[in-house]
């Protein structure tokens, strides 16, 4: 037996790390409760302890040693999604702003332009890189990723529509 693990008494299954002294556990492979001594051996025990009473001190090594659930979060695809919304937060703005007796003035409404003509381009970027970063199983966002390049993507195609519109609107 390692210094460093418990093994079920019922299968044999090794435990990492090994639990304090004391401490009821529940071997993942078969339904076998067992406590661990001070000598830091599994004592199987005797009776089912009922399902309604919790078991004292249980330690959840499944999690614990990295069997749960995905952890790892995915900053780029969620800034991906956050860049496209803020397209359309600017682009709303920029209407209200910029109508006859607007708040705000020419440098200000410049700024909101290349605010909204930059985030697109951060947004499909930033998602691509969220995507390729979901090949990793513990990394989750692939959605937020996906929904940051489509939504950036129909941003820059109007913003290259608008673009195109006025330039044309420009040489009649």
């Amino acid at each position: 037996m390692s210094a460093d693990a418990v093994h079920c008494p019922r299968c044999g299954h090794s435990i990492h790390p090994r639990p304090a002294a004391g401490a009821v556990m529940r071997c993942a492979n078969c339904p076998q409760v067992f406590t661990v001594d001070a000598a830091g051996y599994a004592v199987p025990t005797i009776a089912e302890p009922q399902a309604a009473t919790p078991l004292p001190h249980v330690v959840s090594y499944a999690s614990a040693a990295g069997f749960g659930p995905p952890t790892v979060a995915n900053r780029p695809a969620t800034l991906s999604l956050v860049c496209a919304f803020l397209f359309y937060a600017v682009v709303a703005l920029l209407f209200v702003v910029s109508r006859p007796g607007g708040a705000l003035g020419g440098a200000a409404e410049w700024a909101l332009l290349l605010t909204a003509s930059l985030t697109p381009i951060v947004a499909l970027v930033l998602g691509i890189v969220g995507l390729q970063r979901t090949r990793d199983r513990r990394v989750v966002g692939r959605r937020r990723a996906i929904a940051g390049i489509a939504l950036g993507g129909i941003a820059l195609f109007l913003l290259i529509m608008t673009l195109m519109t006025s330039s044309l609107n420009r040489a009649t």
